[in-house]
């Protein structure tokens, strides 16, 4: 149970909110992409960033190719997890990283529902291309960046509680 000053709502309601605004950039993002890209690269900044439309019918790197159903139930269950476990966090750090993988998972989940052929089998739009890496979207980078800033603040926490032990 949460015992800092921020109850279990208030901390779940910072997730949501932070979650929120990562779907609707990355909605966004994803229409611009649908509107205005193709399938030829647009450089941005030469060879170092290009946006480049394509679609995604596995996770990144090319695994796991049409596994959209798979992939969207472990979207699913990671977004019921993240919605419990928010309850229990007290440090604000950590709940804006789960709510920035909360959004993220929550965006490419909408493209596998909504796009066709819908029902967790849909591609999601994937639309930013880096050299040597694969194509990615927003969403990717909010999920990567919750990540993170969660495993960061865990190490600072553990590095804290490890100098409180050795103080006493």
């Amino acid at each position: 149970m949460n015992t800092g000053t921020r109850s279990e709502t208030q901390a779940r309601l910072l997730v949501a909110a932070v979650a929120a605004g990562v779907v609707l950039v990355d909605a966004l993002s994803k229409r611009w992409a649908l509107a205005v890209l193709g399938p030829d690269p647009v450089r941005v900044m030469g060879d170092l960033l290009q946006f480049w439309l394509t679609e995604n019918s596995g996770a990144a790197f090319g695994l796991f190719r049409n596994g959209g159903v798979l992939l969207g139930v472990i979207a699913i269950a990671a977004l019921v997890w993240i919605v419990w476990y928010a309850g229990r966090v007290e440090r604000t750090a950590p709940l804006v990283g789960l709510g920035l993988i909360a959004g993220g998972a929550l965006g490419n989940l909408a493209d596998r529902i909504f796009r066709t052929p819908g029902l967790l089998r849909g591609d999601v739009v994937d639309f930013i291309k880096l050299p040597n890496w694969p194509t990615f979207n927003l969403a990717d980078v909010f999920v990567l960046s919750g990540v993170v800033l969660v495993v960061l603040t865990l190490a600072r926490s553990r590095s804290e509680d490890d100098e409180h032990v050795r103080a006493e």
